[in-house]
């Protein structure tokens, strides 16, 4: 693996890591939080992907552009880019007042960013 995907794999894991902590404490004053972190685990993962493929891509917290963006190289991922647009509300949305996720909207989240971190992991040749 090149070692700048490898740096973004390294970030992908830490948000992963974190919105995984977070969960357990069932709080909900930390949904924003688990959620946010679900979010970027995904965004960074995206861009690991997208580094690997030599694919420049725009500084943005989009993640169906950036899909759209690697399914220009790789068709294979362009269906993911409706898996991960809801996780596009805790990147902006959810982080300003007035705005709050609920519980349901926090553990798709989870569930879309163990997938997705699952699946670049696939491909990007690591192990789950």
């Amino acid at each position: 693996m090149r070692p700048d995907a490898k740096a973004w794999v390294v970030k992908a894991e830490k948000d992963f890591k974190a919105s995984q902590v977070l969960a357990r404490k069932l709080d909900r004053d930390l949904y924003e939080s688990v959620g946010f972190h679900a979010q970027q685990a995904v965004e960074k993962y995206l861009k690991a992907y997208l580094t690997q493929l030599q694919i420049p891509f725009q500084r943005i917290h989009d993640l169906t552009v950036l899909v759209n963006t690697a399914a220009r190289s790789d068709p294979s991922v362009a269906g993911l880019a409706k898996v991960v647009a809801p996780l596009n509300r805790f990147a902006v949305a959810f982080r300003y007042p007035g705005a709050a996720p609920r519980k349901v909207d926090v553990n798709r989240a989870r569930k879309t960013a163990a997938l997705c971190r699952g699946e670049f992991r696939r491909r990007l040749g690591l192990s789950p």
